[in-house]
């Protein structure tokens, strides 16, 4: 679930998320940030009117039918040992 933390994300509501959201995120599309998530949903940052407090919201994980975000993948840098192959762990299946 730690994929979700600290990121932009446009969420697609479902029409119960309209229902249960209404006043809170309107229309279908909502671009929100997410601070982070658990079992229950995505908690979204809702006011930051002061450096020391948040406020958020969570959207349940059944009030949205789609998220978009942008991911960057980044791969482990290769190890710098130099590898000897045996003969018996060459014969390994």
């Amino acid at each position: 679930m730690s994929f979700w933390t600290e990121r932009p994300v446009t969420l697609r509501l479902n029409s119960a998320g309209k229902v249960a959201l209404a006043g809170l995120l309107e229309g279908e599309d909502v671009d929100v940030f997410v601070q982070w998530a658990d079992e229950l949903g995505l908690w979204i940052l809702q006011d930051q009117s002061n450096t020391d407090e948040i406020s958020v919201a969570l959207v349940r994980w059944g009030h949205f039918e789609t998220a978009l975000t942008n991911v960057v993948l980044s791969y482990p840098e290769p190890t710098k040992v130099i590898g000897f192959k045996t003969w018996q762990s060459g014969k390994r299946n």
